[in-house]
């Protein structure tokens, strides 16, 4: 690893691990706690990535689109385009539940030496387990629930149903509506998860069965009209920002994050493609 990384083994084995906490708020709503690595260490987890990638990215199920090429939010929510219900899961505390146990069995197809192996668990995860904020923690995040989503997808598959995983996000949609379908659903991926060390956020606001007459929104993007969009009300609220803003008065965005937030809708509403 380190030969193919043109890595020193003094910058591989004396990096000191060290982490800054911050929160941030989320797009939905909330926010979320970040564990940033320091420059070093988040310079070496990069180099760490490509390698990881080119070996254990292929284990990846097909059904995530989180920290994959060519997939997002985007293609997350497509996939479930014209469905009866969709179901919408969230898996609590998703990155500290990967422990670092788990994680050494994620690495043990590399089949390193052990002293290597030993520095590459601790530079790669925390006491909690994947540090929110290293750019190693997606990849194995994804690389742990490798079985959960091969069993969700053959179980949706064999029924019908559409799955797809965005982080800790997790969707399915059923064809009909059909309540006693959509509990089984819920309780065989409750026990799946569960199985693996995982459990499903029960809290209020990420638990959602969602019909057609209401806003089947994913991941904050909207699927009613057969394509994929963002809400009337966030069309709205970015109507009023741009306004405040061309008026020079005070508004809840500045011009570049105006910007920015207009990019991401014009690629939600582009051409839909197809997902396979």
């Amino acid at each position: 690893m380190l030969n193919a990384l043109a890595l020193q083994e003094k910058e591989f084995f004396d990096v000191e691990v060290e982490y800054a906490s911050f929160k941030i708020p989320k797009r939905t709503g909330g926010s979320r706690h970040l564990q940033v690595p320091n420059p070093k260490l988040k310079a070496l987890q990069k180099k760490l990535l490509t390698y990881l990638a080119s070996k254990l990215g292929h284990r990846v199920s097909r059904n995530v689109h989180s920290y994959k090429k060519f997939r997002n939010i985007k293609t997350n929510a497509q996939v479930h385009i014209g469905a009866a219900v969709v179901i919408k899961l969230d898996v609590i505390n998703f990155f500290p539940r990967v422990s670092v146990k788990r994680c050494r069995r994620l690495l043990k197809p590399l089949f390193l030496t052990k002293s290597v192996e030993d520095k590459l668990v601790e530079l790669v995860t925390t006491k909690g387990g994947l540090p929110q904020g290293a750019p190693t923690s997606p990849l194995l995040s994804n690389l742990a629930l490798r079985e959960v989503d091969k069993l969700i997808w053959y179980y949706c598959w064999s029924r019908g149903y559409k799955y797809s995983r965005y982080a800790d996000d997790i969707t399915i949609s059923l064809p009909k509506d059909d309540r006693k379908e959509i509990h089984k659903t819920i309780s065989f991926v409750n026990h799946r998860l569960r199985s693996a060390g995982f459990r499903l956020n029960r809290r209020r606001g990420k638990f959602h069965i969602l019909r057609k007459h209401q806003a089947q929104r994913i991941c904050g993007v909207t699927i009613n009209s057969g394509k994929t969009t963002i809400s009337r009300q966030k069309r709205r609220e970015l109507r009023a920002v741009e306004h405040r803003l061309k008026n020079k008065i005070e508004a809840t965005m500045t011009e570049k994050q105006l910007e920015g937030y207009k990019n991401y809708v014009r690629m939600i509403q582009a051409k839909n493609t197809e997902v396979s």
